[in-house]
């Protein structure tokens, strides 16, 4: 389990990813270390890692 604050780029923190999560108003609390990228313009339907960013990230927090 990671926590990761609102403002890091990360794939745990992207509205595109979908991972078993918990959403704070200040943090997000990643359960699992993979889940699947959703965005069509990134990795879509690929397993990703919770750390990992790319240049389509949408913050959960918008």
């Amino acid at each position: 389990m990671s926590t990761y604050g609102k403002k890091e780029k990360v794939c745990a923190a992207c509205i595109h990813w979908k991972g078993e999560r918990n959403v704070d108003f200040s943090f997000i609390e990643a359960i699992k270390k993979q889940g699947k990228c959703m965005s069509e313009e990134a990795f879509y339907n690929l397993t990703t890692s919770k750390g990992c960013s790319c240049g389509c990230f949408k913050s959960i927090y918008c």
